[in-house]
């Protein structure tokens, strides 16, 4: 199972913190991305990163292709979905803490961690859709 409890440990999805100083209001974080973090940040947010707008060169050991500045409090529901979306593994969200399954587990692991932590599974479904993103149902657009 991997845990992701701070910054520091999204670093393995391809997303590291570097600092909170660049922000002038102190909300937000400056983080480099290799580009598996890149494709991850660009899915959550429906965006696209600036090439070559990295501050450092490399991210968990691959070279940095861009930059972004994230709120402190999208950590969990960003370090769930890059888990999520980069290993197809469920994660286990509590307070303190995003749980993501290694595909190592047995069922009695599984429930040991359900016992101990309050919280919440969450899977990919098969909803309809491209990817991560839900087809209206009348339209048939992907939203």
């Amino acid at each position: 199972m991997e845990h992701y409890q701070s910054w520091r440990d999204l670093e393995k999805l391809g997303i590291n913190y570097l600092t909170g100083e660049s922000c002038g209001l102190s909300m937000r974080l400056l983080c480099d991305v290799n580009e598996i973090g890149r494709k991850t940040i660009e899915t959550f947010l429906r965006c696209k990163l600036i090439d070559g707008s990295n501050w450092n060169t490399r991210v968990n050991g691959e070279p940095a292709v861009a930059s972004v500045m994230l709120t402190r409090s999208v950590f969990k529901d960003l370090a769930a979905f890059a888990h999520l979306e980069q290993t197809g593994k469920p994660v286990r969200l509590t307070d303190n803490e995003v749980m993501g399954l290694t595909g190592n587990e047995d069922a009695d692991y599984i429930r040991q961690v359900e016992s101990r932590f309050n919280g919440r599974w969450i899977g990919m479904t098969n909803h309809p859709g491209t990817g991560i993103d839900n087809a209206h149902g009348m339209s048939g657009r992907t939203v």
